[in-house]
């Protein structure tokens, strides 16, 4: 009986280790910004409306001079983003947050032109334990929303106090913006963009578990929040995109697919509910995960313009 126990025991530990590794090991399937070219012209064959919208862009993205640069984390991580000026000048700037596993160019490349020519630059920062950027554990929106605040005041710093910025993020980038609301952003921080942000990494586990493995959250989920409380410093309870929008004090525009499976967009509407700022839920129906900007470009580029009165 107790070599059922122990090999019951052992099986939950290993699949808690084995989705915590998949997830948060920052070096597995990370895509450094050097390979964006490549991952451009892949794109075109896996059928996503936003990888192909990201490789239809890259001729414009590749022509843009840019700027490799660097900061220090709150927790002595030396965090890398790109710098990509807009060609008239000027000091708005976007900050684009990209999702887990993924890059900025990917996220953002379909977006430079259309905030270029609106007069805005791009700063594209890699997330840590992705691309260029150091650290071991990805930060789930969790630990990425102080490297959002981070980089926020590196452009204050370096730009001047009259500077004006924007946080754009999508999927887990998403939920660090959000999650980055909740603290105290510079002044010079006057909006947001979250696009497919889950509420919590709870849920998103509990839902990868059903999903992937066919298994029910408990046990599984709360071992995996133990150990990245252990290994990475965040509980996956505490300091939820949900809880901490509700400290927001910037304006929000909420971006979801309603045909999104991999985000639940019953969590979109969670997150906007609990916002008390001026807010707006762009809405798009057959837009799958982060896919909005290849399936509707023109309503979303239209309703960044309209929020933001571009």
């Amino acid at each position: 009986m107790w070599l059922i126990v122990t090999a019951a025991v052992v099986l939950v530990i290993g699949l808690s280790c084995a989705t915590y590794n998949f997830y948060n090991f920052g070096m597995l399937g990370m895509v450094s910004e050097k390979n964006a070219a490549k991952l451009a012209k892949l794109s075109t064959y896996n059928g996503s409306p936003h990888q192909k919208a990201a490789a239809r862009a890259y001729k414009y993205v590749n022509k843009m001079p840019n700027e490799d640069v660097y900061i220090q984390s709150f927790d002595n991580l030396k965090l890398h983003a790109k710098i990509f000026p807009c060609p008239s000048g000027g000091k708005k700037f976007i900050i684009g947050i990209h999702g887990c596993r993924s890059n900025a160019l990917n996220e953002f490349g379909a977006f430079m032109k259309f905030y270029h020519e609106n007069g805005y630059n791009m700063l594209l920062p890699d997330d840590r334990a992705h691309g260029e950027s150091q650290g071991k554990y990805i930060g789930f929106g969790n630990l990425d929303r102080f490297d959002c605040i981070k980089w926020a005041e590196y452009v204050v710093e370096r730009y001047g106090e009259d500077c004006e910025i924007i946080l754009h993020g999508v999927s887990m980038g998403g939920a660090a913006v959000l999650s980055a609301a909740g603290e105290k952003l510079p002044e010079q921080v006057k909006g947001i963009i979250s696009d497919s942000a889950f509420s919590s990494v709870y849920e998103q586990f509990s839902k990868s578990f059903v999903q992937i493995f066919k298994l029910p959250p408990f046990p599984f989920v709360p071992l995996c929040s133990f150990m990245g409380n252990f290994r990475a410093g965040y509980n996956f309870k505490k300091n939820s995109p949900l809880e901490l929008v509700k400290k927001a004090k910037v304006p929000i525009l909420f971006v979801q697919g309603l045909a999104d499976t991999v985000v639940e967009p019953e969590m979109a509407e969670r997150l906007y509910d609990a916002c008390p700022t001026r807010k707006r839920m762009l809405k798009i129906p057959d837009s799958g995960h982060a896919q909005s900007i290849g399936v509707d470009p023109v309503g979303y580029k239209a309703a960044i313009r309209e929020f933001f009165d571009f």
